[in-house]
């Protein structure tokens, strides 16, 4: 529940996928879509695109619960264009001659990407879901809505996970909505006596 500073800008983001090997763009896109886990992505069947809601089903991996996550619209285009032709069974994010996916192999690769982009050494793929969650939430998406896409049980590890967005987020909103209009040029308040003028 550390505050996350690790985060890419979109301009990152798009320099990231068009750097990456073509293999690694599909599992890039598909981590800065949907801000799943490393182990959730491999786990992604094809069958998992729930085309009803333009959504995907996020599988159960180890102690993280299940669940169906909303896709933005180029993210549900993109999952729906790898997955044509292809049974239901097959792995979503197909790697280069349907080898699997290994986290070494990933880490190695990312390792190097992020090298290529001057990012600090901290940079790991796991990232790419602190980068997820801190765009939606500077972006104005309510934190509730942010802790649902990440499966967060509760919406104060969101907040407590993204509080350097959170809080200037909430920041802004208050000032935004709250606005009492109780003191008009007229009413200035005098430092001296305490009194208004």
């Amino acid at each position: 529940n550390r505050a996350r500073v690790d985060i890419l800008t979109w301009e990152q983001a798009r320099r990231l996928i068009d750097i990456a090997k073509p293999e690694f763009k599909r599992l890039f896109l598909a981590a800065l879509y949907t801000g799943c886990r490393l182990s959730e992505l491999f786990q992604m069947r094809v069958g998992d695109i729930d085309r009803s809601r333009a959504a995907i089903y996020v599988r159960p991996v180890k102690c993280y619960r299940g669940r169906t996550i909303a896709l933005p619209e180029e993210g549900y285009d993109f999952f729906k264009a790898i997955a044509e032709d292809r049974d239901n069974d097959s792995p979503l994010i197909r790697r280069n001659h349907d080898w699997p996916w290994t986290r070494g192999y990933v880490a190695s690769h990312f390792k190097e990407v992020a090298q290529q982009l001057k990012l600090p050494k901290s940079f790991v793929f796991h990232s790419l879901r602190h980068t997820y969650a801190s765009l939606l939430l500077r972006a104005g998406t309510p934190p509730i809505v942010v802790a649902r896409q990440l499966g967060h049980i509760n919406m104060e590890t969101t907040l407590r996970t993204y509080a350097h967005v959170t809080d200037d987020f909430m920041d802004h909103e208050f000032r935004k909505r709250f606005k009492p209009g109780l003191l008009t040029a007229a009413h200035l308040f005098t430092a001296r006596d305490g009194a208004f003028e």
